[in-house]
């Protein structure tokens, strides 16, 4: 009696646990992958590259490198973005309760669907409470300092000395040494421009929202854009996808199957691939081929992918279950499911009668070693196996292995794998420290005393966080990260403040650092460039320049003479038709007194150089002022005046002359 009772309650144990899990495991699932995302499995004990619909659970840990991003998708319509260099650890998956925890990077949170009771963010110094019909954006230095930047609704943030409300367009910085300030919201960014994007397209809403019970309304987004609803006069309205690989396409055959939890979870590389393979059921209809048949409203439960199994000691089969059939697998996952785990000695009714058992390509084998190290094994299956008597009912027991754990294959660089200073974070010590506070009601960091108000200093002006280039931040023992710095940089920090006042020297295009007349040259290169420019006897026709550039004569001073750009860096090319802004003449103007004193070389190609930000002053040493004349070559005429973008008027030869 007594071992009995011990076995019932034991039973009792695995039962609820294996529930709890289940429900954990549908929801939050990774929705976009760019990049080397990784993720810390807990079954493998080890970080392993992750892919899009990947389901995650309570004490998973996501880290985004340099170049990445990802999306997390929460049920309840609660959407988290992270940018590159962002971790993110899962502390709590109550009932419409979740808690993260971000320990460096930022993060995009959109809670517009409100049907989530509590959403808590927590930071080394803070902890964010996230309302309903909210979007916020949190930035977390390495040091600990939060950045709080409330888009729309608002939101809740304490700190150890108190709790402030932050209502929509502010921004609350909070210091490593908790000191307080807040200012509007400052300009938008790339980031920002893309999580708005997103938020966009997401929002499109289609037909899907009309057949799909109201659990799943949050996918219904990959459905409208992947495939078609139409009616069966058996099953109801039916979801057939419009994108297929080949044309022996069928359910649950682009993915692999992953360890996770105690049980083997389908990971689809489809993009559309997570509500039709963890929820319904499929079944192949003559007139439309394969269709998914949504669940009922009221009876939407997880799994970790509906099929039959059969397998042998080399190989294992699955097929896709029908409406009505039963999955009998590693967990309980609603009415229509078994628990094989609670049976005794594991048997359970030996079915091969499946619906979909004749229909196109349904039946998948693969070998053992292709099912649990992603190891490509020809197989030659000359009968259904599910015909076959010499087969085991029911999922493989394989021992998992390491490559059995990863929801893709694939090396991930040393320079993009997780830091020390983040592989040290334990979930479990977090989760201990900063409790999961009810919504309005005590405070995270002091439990069981009333919160004060958070005292903060109030700014006009925003303030943006300069977020710290950390080229070693993939070091710590490993090899270090080599980034090239941009080109604008170096030029920033070599650039030297021009006087407006002084002539500026033209250097040599190597070397974008500019000096005033007085400095000396530094190169033998340099050398070869006069310091000043001198005064040409004759004017000559003035260098075309980009449209932005202009020229900017000194008030009693007029330019008789172009720069000639170095002969190493000139490129022979037509003279570009570009407005062109020349200093208006004197109102008594000499003209040349005959045309030999035009330049010899022709105007219709010139050495041209990059623009610079102005032409240079030249004092003139003749007291009578001359005008300068026009281009030789009618193609190079210009519009001036303010006539804007209009197109060139061209002359006759001898124009100018002639009147």
């Amino acid at each position: 009696m007594k071992i009995r009772i011990i076995t019932l309650v034991l039973l009792s144990l695995a039962l609820l646990s294996s529930r709890a899990y289940s429900a954990d495991l549908g929801m939050v699932r990774i929705g976009i992958v760019q990049g080397d995302v990784q993720i810390y499995s807990e079954d493998a004990g080890d970080w392993v590259p992750a892919a899009a619909n990947t389901p995650l659970g309570q004490g998973n840990r996501i880290w985004v490198p340099a170049g990445g991003r990802s999306e997390l998708q929460v049920l309840g319509g609660i959407v988290i973005r992270l940018d590159d260099s962002t971790s993110l650890d899962i502390l709590s998956l109550g009932d419409n309760a979740y808690q993260f925890y971000v320990n460096s990077g930022r993060i995009y949170v959109n809670n517009r669907a409100g049907r989530v009771d509590q959403l808590q963010i927590d930071t080394p110094v803070s902890s964010v409470d996230c309302h309903d019909m909210s979007a916020v954006l949190i930035d977390v230095e390495e040091n600990g300092t939060t950045e709080i930047s409330v888009l729309e609704g608002y939101a809740y943030a304490e700190t150890r000395n108190g709790r402030i409300r932050v209502p929509s367009g502010r921004t609350l910085r909070i210091g490593e040494n908790l000191q307080a300030e807040m200012y509007p919201l400052s300009a938008s960014d790339e980031w920002l421009e893309w999580n708005r994007d997103l938020d966009r397209r997401f929002s499109e809403t289609g037909d899907s929202l009309r057949y799909l019970p109201e659990e799943l309304n949050d996918y219904g987004y990959d459905l409208d854009n992947n495939g078609r609803w139409f009616q069966d006069a058996s099953y109801g309205y039916v979801w057939a996808p419009s994108i297929a690989i080949s044309i022996n396409w069928s359910p649950y055959h682009y993915g692999r199957w992953v360890w996770i939890g105690g049980n083997y979870v389908w990971i689809s590389i489809e993009r559309w691939g997570w509500a039709p393979y963890h929820y319904g059921r499929w079944v192949f209809l003559r007139h439309g081929g394969w269709c998914w048949v949504p669940p009922r409203r009221g009876a939407v439960h997880w799994g970790p992918g509906y099929v039959g199994w059969i397998h042998t000691a080399k190989h294992v089969s699955w097929i896709p279950l029908a409406p009505g059939e039963t999955y009998y697998g590693h967990g309980y996952y609603g009415p229509g499911s078994v628990n094989i785990n609670t049976l005794q000695n594991r048997t359970f009714p030996a079915n091969r009668n499946f619906i979909n058992r004749n229909a196109r390509n349904a039946v998948r084998v693969v070998h053992r070693d292709t099912f649990l190290h992603g190891r490509q094994v020809a197989v030659s299956a000359k009968e259904n196996p599910f015909n076959q008597r010499n087969v085991e009912i029911g999922p493989p027991r394989f021992k998992p292995d390491r490559e059995t754990h990863a929801p893709v294959l694939k090396k991930i660089p040393v320079t993009k794998q997780p830091p020390q200073r983040i592989r040290r974070i334990s979930t479990e010590t977090l989760r201990q420290e900063r409790k999961l506070a009810p919504e309005k009601r005590g405070s995270v960091f002091t439990p069981g005393k009333p919160v004060r108000e958070m005292p903060a200093t109030l700014r006009d002006t925003p303030d943006k966080m300069q977020r710290e280039r950390r080229p070693d931040i993939y070091s710590d023992g490993l090899e270090k990260r080599q980034e090239a710095q941009p080109q604008q940089n170096i030029r920033q920090q070599r650039e030297t403040p021009v006087q407006k006042s002084q002539p500026v020297t033209i250097t040599t295009p190597t070397t974008p650092k500019r000096t005033t007349e007085k400095a000396a040259p530094t190169s033998s290169r340099q050398q070869r460039q006069p310091a000043t420019i001198q005064a040409a006897p004759q004017p000559v026709a003035p260098q075309p320049t980009a449209p932005r550039p202009t020229w900017t004569p000194a008030p009693s001073r007029q330019p008789e003479q172009g720069v000639s750009p170095p002969r190493q860096q000139s490129t022979r090319t037509s003279v570009p038709k570009v407005r062109q802004t020349v200093p208006t003449a004197p109102s008594q103007v000499q003209r040349p007194a005959t045309r030999q004193q035009q330049p010899q070389k022709p105007a219709q190609t010139i050495k041209q150089q990059k623009p610079v930000a102005g032409q240079p002053t030249v004092n003139k040493p003749s007291a009578t002022p001359q005008a300068t004349p026009p281009p030789a070559t009618p193609a190079s005429r210009q519009q001036g005046g303010n006539y804007g973008n209009r197109p060139s008027l061209l002359k006759p030869e001898g124009y100018r002359q002639n009147r």
